[in-house]
């Protein structure tokens, strides 16, 4: 161990089975953060959606208190974005 790098990382091949067997965790509703990572929508961008019910959000507040946590529904934001990329792609009709 004399010789080996600090911080180094081992790595080893990856097969094809062993990344199909990996359960994909999805959650139901994720924060603001996630839903920037998720669909590039910032906060301020996304309060004008959830104003008009386009996304639903879940508020989390504690009874007599004023502040809280936000949640948004994964499923609802999938569905805006198929709306929006269905009005902006109208499919193609062949000749």
């Amino acid at each position: 161990m004399k010789n080996a790098k600090l911080g180094a990382a081992k790595f080893r091949p990856i097969n094809q089975g062993e990344l199909a067997e990996e359960p994909v965790f999805r959650p139901k509703y994720f924060g603001f953060d996630g839903l920037e990572r998720y669909s590039g929508l910032t906060k301020g961008k996304a309060y004008p959606i959830i104003a008009r019910g386009d996304i639903k959000i879940i508020r989390l507040v504690e009874p007599g208190k004023s502040r809280g946590k936000v949640l948004i529904e994964v499923a609802s934001v999938d569905a805006y974005l198929a709306k929006m990329d269905a009005q902006q792609n109208p499919p193609v009709e062949a000749a």
